[in-house]
Order: structure tokens, then C-alpha cells, then sequence
């Protein structure tokens, strides 16, 4: 499978951002790598942390990122980062054929990108940005995942080899998306200078039964933003 890479012309430079510290939701400090009897995902709030980048990206009206709600058109200012999703579970994460998915999930579940040409399981990712008093100041796109094994986290972890077509996530596995990559980021055009947390979260609406949620679901970073105006260098 190949995921594609947003349609943009970029006019700056990418910005690395250096968290600035705080923030749980992605420690395995006293957490057992396999959880037995279970699916348990997280989000590697590490990965998220090391690799936030800002920058200045133009999009045309018909991109992908625009139709699907990611972004609007014309200049904007885009805090990307790497999402990394992990079943630390000892039972396989199984969706399934998207048009005949494992049940209690149905095809409705499901929706077709034609941008990407393929299924993306819908409701399994949310970012949003906030203020250090917790109110939300930015949303992200709600993303839709091809859930499939692409990084193994947990060694020597058999892989069932999941992908677009029959979705899942293997014991030990994680599913990596880039910054690089449609949606990978929360739009900040606008957002004035300062400190923020950003937030991300998995399973946010719940469908993949988590029996024994012992690792956290969600990974909050604090980040620092510069002025709206300002150009990046």
C-alpha cells in the first residue's frame, strides 16, 4: 500500500518544534509490553513529541486535504507530526474486509478515499490543540486510518500481515503515519503566540473493544507556537 502525500507547494521551510516538556499519555513506565486477553492500543507520545514540525504550506481547492476536510484552501500554517498507534495487547486488533468487516463493525464503518484508493476505518484518530487551562483552540481532521502492521514495537512479534484490504492490527505491532502525510497535522493558522498542548487520541469513539485498558489512549505533548505573522526560517 502506498499512502500518498498530500498535494501542497510549500513556501517555507519545515520548522522542527521541541516540545517543551509536561504532558503523560504515552509512558510504558510499569506497563507490561503484551496485556493478556486483550486489545490494547496507545499512541507513542515520544514519537509525537520528537517529530513536531510547523509550517507553511499552500493548498489548492481541489487537493485531497481540502475535499476531505483536513484543511482549507490557500496559505496556511500546519503543526504536522508522526502519529504511532500500538496494540500492546496479546489478542490481534481485527477489523476485517471493509466491505464485510468482523462484527459488531459494519461496512458503514468503512469509507472509501478516492484520493488514497482505498478503505480507511473511520473514527480511530483525533488531534486537537489546547490551551494550558484545557480549552480546545484548534481541532484536527478526524482521522481515518488503513489500520495495518507497520512498525514491530514489541520484539520478535509475529506479524499476520494485515492491509487495506483485510484491516487489522497485529500483538506487538504499531501503525505509523508520517507527518508528511494527508491530515498528519493540526491546522494553527491564526492561533496566537504561546504555549499549547497537543492532543492525540485513539479509539476515540470506541469501537475496538479494549477488555483490560491498562496503556493510555491518549498522548498529550505541550508545544510552543510563534507568532502568527511571523515567517518560519
Amino acid at each position: 500500500m502506498t499512502r500518498r502525500r498530500p498535494w501542497v507547494v510549500l513556501v517555507a521551510s519545515l520548522l522542527p518544534l521541541a516540545a517543551c516538556g509536561g504532558g503523560g499519555g504515552g509512558g510504558g513506565d510499569g506497563l507490561p509490553l503484551i496485556v493478556p486477553g486483550t486489545v490494547d492500543v496507545t499512541v507513542d507520545r515520544n514519537l509525537v513529541a520528537s517529530s513536531l514540525q510547523l509550517s507553511d504550506e499552500t493548498f489548492a481547492a481541489d487537493a485531497c486535504a481540502v475535499e476531505e476536510g483536513a484543511t482549507q484552501a490557500g496559505l496556511r500554517r500546519l503543526l504536522r507530526f508522526d502519529t504511532l498507534i500500538v496494540n500492546h495487547g496479546a489478542l490481534p486488533l481485527l477489523l476485517g474486509s471493509p466491505t464485510d468487516p468482523e462484527p459488531p463493525l459494519t461496512s458503514a464503518d468503512f469509507e472509501y478515499a478516492p484520493c488514497h484508493q482505498h478503505y480507511h476505518f473511520e473514527g480511530w484518530a483525533e488531534y486537537r490543540l489546547e490551551t494550558l487551562a484545557g480549552d480546545i483552540v484548534a481541532v484536527g481532521h478526524k482521522q481515518a486510518f488503513c489500520l495495518l502492521d507497520t512498525v514491530m514495537v514489541v520484539p520478535s512479534s509475529p506479524s499476520l500481515d494485515y492491509d487495506c484490504d483485510y484491516q487489522g492490527l497485529s500483538a506487538g505491532w504499531g501503525d505509523l503515519y508520517d507527518h508528511s502525510l494527508d491530515g498528519q497535522w493540526v491546522d494553527v493558522t491564526g492561533v496566537p503566540a504561546g504555549d499549547y498542548v497537543l492532543v492525540v487520541r485513539a479509539n476515540v469513539d470506541g469501537k475496538v473493544v479494549e477488555l483490560d485498558d491498562r496503556w493510555p489512549n491518549e498522548a498529550r505533548v505541550t508545544v510552543r507556537l510563534p507568532d502568527p505573522g511571523s515567517p518560519l526560517n
